[in-house]
């Protein structure tokens, strides 16, 4: 699915009205195409969820158009339902609202209110386990509750993607996780875009952004400021600054070598990347 977003605003409340706030959103120009990990970034309150719930079909821009595949969209009837099961969100901190008694169970629940015959819940489910590194059947039949906080998001992942969406929005999907859920977490992200998704992840972690989005995309004031290649993105340490985001921690262990005169990889995001060059 192809996403257009022409000349955006959103305003909480009427819009135009005197004495209220500025608007959430303002002149947003935004395609998404089919296959990209795209991060989206920006200071508290720059508009960033309020966009990604435009995106998702959840709010109707206040003025402006949204095209899919450059169709007007619509928010009621038959293909505004069929805009939403293609699009899938995953809130911050979705495990709050766990309810079944079982990982199966919550992973199926809207499945099973679309009515879905067991062995095709079975055969999603059984996929995306995979996927989301579940180690076995026992796995799927454990309470959520008793589950660690990094395998607690797994399955809230898992529960929006046995709806098969083709676009997957994950919001702050770093929040409360340790470091070995944050590197199961981008496992996770690369293998899902290797299902030829599309990937959005509005983040403030940006050593977790760096690594896996191929594009980013800035929202500061409810404008977008920037959208762009990462590399070129992170390059930019005045935006950066002004936007209160810092760089990545190996971005900065990197430009300090460069300084004491070592000839590092700049700009690296990665690891595995960073080598001395001659």
């Amino acid at each position: 699915m192809k996403i257009e977003l022409q000349n955006i605003h959103f305003k909480y409340g009427q819009f135009g009205a005197p004495g209220k706030s500025d608007p959430a959103l303002q002149n947003i120009d935004l395609k998404i195409s089919r296959h990209e990990i795209i991060g989206i970034v920006g200071p508290s309150g720059s508009g960033k969820t309020t966009l990604v719930q435009i995106l998702n079909g959840l709010l109707e821009p206040t003025i402006g158009s949204v095209l899919l595949n450059g169709r007007q969209a619509v928010y009621k009837g038959e293909f505004a339902h069929s805009w939403h099961w293609c699009i899938g969100m995953v809130f911050q901190f979705p495990e709050m609202q766990f309810f079944e008694n079982t990982v199966f169970d919550e992973i199926a629940y809207a499945l099973k209110n679309r009515q879905l015959d067991e062995r095709e819940i079975e055969r999603r489910i059984n996929n995306v386990a995979g996927i989301l590194e579940f180690q076995s059947d026992e796995f799927l039949r454990r309470s959520p509750f008793r589950l660690s906080e990094g395998q607690k998001r797994r399955v809230a992942i898992a529960s929006i993607l046995v709806l098969e969406p083709e676009i997957l929005i994950l919001d702050e999907p770093t929040a409360g996780l340790d470091y070995s859920g944050i590197e199961i977490l981008k496992r996770i992200i690369i293998r899902i875009y290797s299902e030829k998704k599309t990937v959005l992840v509005v983040s403030h972690d940006m050593d977790f952004v760096a690594e896996i989005v191929q594009r980013v995309i800035l929202l500061s004031g409810g404008r977008i400021r920037f959208d762009g290649a990462k590399k070129d993105f992170f390059t930019q340490e005045k935006l950066l600054a002004k936007s209160h985001l810092e760089l990545p921690q190996i971005m900065k262990l990197a430009k300090k070598l460069r300084r004491e005169g070592m000839n590092v990889t700049y700009p690296v995001f990665q690891l595995q990347d960073f080598k001395s060059v001659e």
